[in-house]
């Protein structure tokens, strides 16, 4: 059985949520929520909505299989680029974007809190790529461009290192 969600006003982003509200399904693995709803895990705490597991705070166990769905999409992703198809590229990269945006906060120990002033949220952060507050938002004005697929991989290279340098540290620390 569906359950129909109202997504809360501050993720309401057009370019993630053309509607209001989304339709899940009732039981899910977080691998299938990864290939169809970006924010979930975010949106859900604020929406209220019972119970929800809180990846940014076991980022070992979550961080990964968000990289993870990145390595096993990129190659799919840049078929589409290689024929052209930029509108068949679209919601991949979305997607794709989305998790960057979760992994990113989440390698901080904290959730996306709102897709509106992202670069401003994303300023504060300790742990991030350099210069990434430009580059999301680059990649939020066009994410269908074949750069921004590069970029794209380029940011989740990057974070990547830096999530696994985090680790150590804190390890030692």
């Amino acid at each position: 059985m569906n359950k129909k969600i109202t997504i809360p006003a501050s993720f309401q982003h057009p370019l993630f949520f053309e509607q209001g509200e989304i339709e899940l399904a009732e039981k899910q693995s977080f691998e299938e929520v990864l290939g169809g709803i970006p924010f979930f895990y975010d949106f859900m705490l604020e929406a209220g909505e019972g119970e929800i597991t809180q990846p940014w705070e076991e980022q070992e166990i979550y961080v990964p299989k968000l990289f993870n769905y990145w390595k096993d999409n990129k190659d799919s992703i840049g078929e589409y680029f290689k024929k052209r198809d930029r509108i068949g590229a679209l919601r991949p990269m979305i997607l794709s974007l989305g998790h960057f945006i979760s992994a990113l906060f989440w390698t901080n120990g904290t959730r996306v809190q709102s897709l509106f002033h992202l670069k401003e949220e994303i300023k504060k952060l300790q742990y991030k790529p350099i210069n990434t507050e430009g580059r999301v938002t680059f990649l939020l004005e066009q994410p269908n461009q074949y750069h921004s697929y590069i970029q794209l991989g380029e940011l989740y290279q990057e974070l990547t290192k830096i999530y696994h340098k985090m680790l150590i540290m804190k390890k030692r620390g």
